[in-house]
């Protein structure tokens, strides 16, 4: 009876090992399985967590791209809008140079007809002792070759520079001639009668003549063909 007794308790023993083993092999084999799946999730968390930054970064890289061109495009805008300035005023800067110039050619062209511009008839026909000389002058409306400055260049030729320089003033009249006591120059065949002349007068040149002590004054006028520029004579009188 009581081997009988002792032989259950072994077997009873052995059972409740045997339990234990297969118990405690299961435990493990369920840790090593809730440990893989674990692993595995925290592994795919990470797959996704990578491909979510990688699509995020490639996003932000593209919108940073997009950004940059288009900032890349205004700015060239703005160059191209600052180049179509800078050529706009230069542009008016030159409109401004040519519009200068033409008031620059203007003001040469007035002032050269001005020096042109004969000087009063009323210089030599108010004057008394040049109206003694029986020389008629009269207004002159038609054109003629020579010019004023020709004129004046002509007569200081002839006369020279210390003439000009003892005169007080010097005047270029254009005018139509008429001489009544000598129609005619002498030795040649021009008549004075209507004719186009300028007629270039130096004014109160002081004088000392010979074999006397007293000092005058006299005007000493040059007539010059305006038309051919040829000298018909030189008259000298007393000035007033």
């Amino acid at each position: 009876m009581n081997k009988i007794f002792v032989a259950l308790l072994v077997v009873i023993m052995l059972a409740i090992t045997i339990t234990g083993v297969v118990l405690t092999n299961t435990y493990f084999v369920v840790l090593n399985w809730a440990g893989d799946t674990a692993d595995g999730a925290v592994d795919g968390t990470g797959d996704a967590a990578d491909e979510a930054a990688d699509e995020a970064g490639e996003d932000a890289d593209e919108a940073a791209d997009g950004t940059g061109d288009a900032a890349g495009d205004a700015a060239d805008e703005a160059d191209g809008a600052v180049d179509g300035t800078g050529d706009a005023a230069d542009e008016a800067g030159e409109d401004a140079d040519g519009t200068g110039e033409a008031g620059g050619d203007a003001d040469e062209a007035e002032k050269n007809k001005n020096d042109n511009k004969s000087d009063s008839i009323e210089w030599l026909t108010n004057n008394t002792k040049f109206n003694d000389l029986g020389l008629i002058l009269k207004e002159i409306e038609e054109s003629v070759e020579l010019d004023k400055k020709t004129a004046l260049k002509i007569a200081y030729e002839h006369e020279g520079i210390n003439l000009r320089s003892a005169a007080k003033s010097t005047t270029a009249i254009l005018t139509k001639i008429t001489d009544t006591q000598i129609p005619v120059l002498p030795e040649s065949d021009i008549m004075l009668n209507n004719l186009p002349v300028w007629i270039v007068t130096y004014h109160g040149i002081t004088v000392n003549p010979r074999f006397s002590d007293d000092i005058i004054m006299v005007d000493t006028s040059v007539i010059i063909d305006a038309q051919s520029g040829e000298i018909l004579e030189t008259i000298t009188y007393n000035a007033e």
